[in-house]
């Protein structure tokens, strides 16, 4: 983490006076900022992998740029779909189907059958550090994907199944670290993707109008629901605050923030 922050905030900082070339080559298949940084100061030897997690970590700027005008450009039509059980047999799916832009998350893809409930289409795929993909998912084709946490470019150590999707033409963000940190803050725990997304859209529109979810379980009250629409047997995370994530989420709907699947 320390070294990640180094390279992060002092690019010119000359590594290599602490620690020997070996040992931060040692991590070039890990970290897509050493990687680079080898590379930017003439140290990279030849090395497929290398290249293209130095070329990953040198795309975020003008990828964020590129983010960030895609979000304007569709933010009166944005659909952020979770996997929660409440959008069973609430018949949202073509409603949601029908925004501009759909995001989704981690193991989104159900059985054809509940396509009515949840929709299909997916422009921008969120996924948690250590998802791997079910086999239905591994030939989807998104265009952008986002890991979600705290900027883990600089803590994320296996970097295999990113690379495949950015040697293929996919662009892949992680969140600003800030972002993270601020929500933190508010939610005394680490915030889940789906507060991480709405936050990052909202701090780039400045609005929350055009903005739509559903599958976020905010309005399940005492009601015992399916936790994942697909599974019954997936349970909620407890590193999170789900209970202050429900009054951001309902302090978020005063503000124009809509609800596809509300009771």
């Amino acid at each position: 983490m320390a070294l990640g922050f180094i390279l992060e905030y002092k690019p010119d900082f000359d590594l290599l006076s602490i620690t020997d070339e070996a040992q931060l080559r040692s991590y070039t298949d890990k970290s897509p900022p050493i990687a680079s940084y080898l590379q930017r100061i003439g140290k990279a030897k030849s090395s497929d992998n290398l290249q293209s997690l130095s070329d990953f970590f040198q795309q975020q700027k003008k990828w964020r740029d590129e983010f960030k005008r895609l979000i304007k450009e569709s933010s009166n039509s944005i659909c952020i779909v979770g996997n929660a059980g409440s959008l069973l047999n609430k018949s949202v799916g073509e409603l949601i189907d029908k925004h501009a832009m759909v995001i989704r998350f981690n193991n989104y893809c159900s059985d054809e059958s509940l396509q009515k409930q949840c929709g299909k289409n997916i422009d921008l795929w969120v996924k948690s550090p250590d998802f791997h993909e079910p086999e239905k998912l591994l030939g989807v084709d998104v265009g952008w994907t986002i890991i979600s946490g705290p900027d883990i470019c600089y803590t994320m150590s296996d970097w295999s199944r990113v690379k495949l999707t950015f040697e293929k033409g996919g662009k892949v963000l992680t969140p600003p670290l800030e972002l993270w940190q601020d929500l933190v803050r508010i939610l005394k725990a680490p915030p889940s993707a789906g507060l991480l997304i709405i936050m990052w859209i909202t701090q780039i529109t400045g609005k929350l109008d055009g903005l739509s979810v559903a599958g976020f379980q905010s309005f399940s009250g005492d009601k015992q629901e399916q936790y994942h629409h697909s599974s019954s047997t997936h349970k909620a995370g407890t590193r999170h605050n789900w209970q202050e994530e429900k009054k951001l989420l309902r302090a978020w709907q005063k503000d124009g923030l809509s609800f596809l699947d509300k009771s």
